[in-house]
C-alpha cells in the first residue's frame, strides 16, 4: 500500500513537472517576440509606419498571452476539480446549449457556415456546473467553426440514451490525421493542419473539455477523416442514475 501511494506520488511529481515545462515552453515565445519588438521600437529609427507595424505585432502576441493565460487558469480549475469534490448542482443541459447556441451563431453567420441544432425534447437533468458545461459546448462549437471552411455545414445533437446524455458536435472542416487523433486531448498538442489555420491558438481548450467531462463521470471522444470533417462525442450521466 505504501510502495503504490509511493508510485501516486511519483506520477503526480512527473506530471507536474511535465506539465510547468510545457507552460514555460508556451508563455517563452510570446514574451520573446514582445521583447524583441519593444527593443526594435526604443532603439531603431524607423518609420512611424515601421513603428506602427511593430506595435501590432507587439498588440497581437498580447492578444495572444492573454489568450494563452486564460486557458492555463481554465486547465488549472479543471485539474484542481479532479483532485477534490467539484460543486455541482442539477442542470438542464438543453438549456445551456441554447444559450450558447445563440451566443455563437453570428460567428459561424460571418463564415457563410450552416449551424444546425437538434435536441431531443424532455432531455433530463445532468449533475454538472452550469458554467463549466457552457465551456464544453462553446469549446467544441469554437473548433468546428475555427476549422470549417465558408460553405460548410455544422451539426450540433443532444440526445438521451439509456442512463447518459450524448452530445455531438460534427463539422466538414479539415479533419485531423489518425496519428493526431491518438493525441488530441493532450496538453498544448495541436495538429499541423490546425496550426496553418489558426497559428496562435493555445491547444488547450480540447485538454480542458476532456477533464471537466471525466470529472462528471462521462466520457469523450472523436471521430475524424483528413479533409473531410470531425465528430465529437461526449457523454454524461444523467443524475437520476
Amino acid at each position: 500500500q505504501l510502495e503504490a501511494a509511493n508510485e501516486r506520488l511519483r506520477r503526480q511529481d512527473a506530471e507536474r513537472t511535465r506539465f510547468i515545462t510545457l507552460v514555460t515552453h508556451e508563455l517563452r515565445a510570446p514574451i520573446n517576440t514582445i521583447h524583441t519588438c519593444m527593443e526594435l521600437a526604443l532603439t531603431s529609427y524607423a518609420s512611424p509606419e515601421k513603428i506602427r507595424e511593430i506595435l501590432e505585432r507587439v498588440k497581437s502576441r498580447t492578444a495572444e498571452l492573454s489568450e494563452l493565460i486564460g486557458d492555463l487558469l481554465r486547465l488549472a480549475r479543471a485539474r484542481e476539480e479532479a483532485s477534490l469534490k467539484e460543486q455541482v448542482e442539477l442542470v438542464q443541459p438543453d438549456d445551456v446549449l441554447q444559450n450558447v447556441v445563440q451566443l455563437m451563431k453570428a460567428e459561424a453567420d460571418s463564415k457563410d457556415l450552416f449551424l444546425s441544432v437538434d435536441i431531443q425534447d424532455g432531455v433530463s437533468h445532468v449533475r454538472a456546473s452550469p458554467d463549466r458545461l457552457k465551456l464544453v459546448w462553446t469549446n467544441l462549437l469554437s473548433n468546428a467553426i475555427k476549422y470549417t471552411e465558408p460553405g460548410g455545414i455544422i451539426s450540433v445533437t443532444l440526445r438521451e440514451t439509456a442512463g447518459e446524455l450524448v452530445g455531438t458536435v460534427r463539422d466538414t472542416g479539415i479533419g485531423i490525421a489518425p496519428e493526431d487523433q491518438q493525441r488530441i486531448f493532450e496538453e498544448f498538442y495541436r495538429a499541423e493542419n490546425a496550426r496553418s489555420v489558426s497559428p496562435m491558438v493555445t491547444g488547450v481548450g480540447l485538454a480542458i473539455v476532456q477533464r471537466i467531462v471525466e470529472n462528471w463521470g462521462g466520457r469523450i471522444c472523436i471521430e475524424s477523416e483528413l479533409g473531410l470533417g470531425t465528430k465529437f462525442t461526449f457523454a454524461l450521466p444523467r443524475a437520476d442514475c
